[in-house]
């Protein structure tokens, strides 16, 4: 015989799945989610690009591990400043291999060091401007139906060196 649910209150789950508790069960495993590679591949199976320079992943579990000749990640405000330099782009691959392999990593990492959700960094402002130059070469006649002037402002205040606190 199957059971019947007769209440509306949400079930109780057995503990509470923060970022801290998920950062340290991914840490029993040896997978540092601090590192925005890692994390990435850990949420979503796939990653790609280099990871932080004091990651601790260890080098079987996700890419190639930590290593002291990887680049740094860009800033937030060098991910900004390419994400506005990139509204002149014309290159829709440029655009695409930039963002994934420059601008998220960035945004992951602040993502992380803010103990946010992916949501917002998928609708983080730097994000959004790119996404919307890439609507812009590919459907021009849709992008003008897109907001677009209140991001595109709050990326270059970050660009131009505001603190990220005093844009978001």
């Amino acid at each position: 015989m199957t059971a019947v649910r007769t209440t509306t209150e949400p079930p109780k789950v057995d503990g509470d799945l923060t970022f801290d508790t998920v950062t340290q069960g991914a840490a029993n495993f040896c997978i540092d989610l601090t590192c925005g590679s890692c994390a990435c591949i850990f949420f979503t199976g796939y990653g790609g690009y280099g990871h932080a320079v004091n990651c601790k992943t260890e080098p079987p579990r996700l890419g190639n591990g930590p290593s002291s000749n990887r680049p740094q990640p860009l800033s937030i405000r060098e991910a900004a400043k390419q994400a506005i330099d990139m509204q002149d782009a014309c290159n829709a691959s440029g655009i695409i291999h930039t963002l994934s392999t420059q601008i998220m990593p960035a945004v992951m990492a602040h993502m992380n060091e803010r103990k946010q959700s992916t949501r917002w960094a998928n609708s983080h402002p730097i994000v959004y401007i790119v996404l919307y130059k890439l609507l812009d070469l590919s459907a021009p006649e849709q992008s003008q139906f897109i907001a677009f002037a209140k991001p595109y402002e709050l990326v270059k205040r970050l660009a131009t060196g505001a603190k990220p606190e005093e844009v978001y």
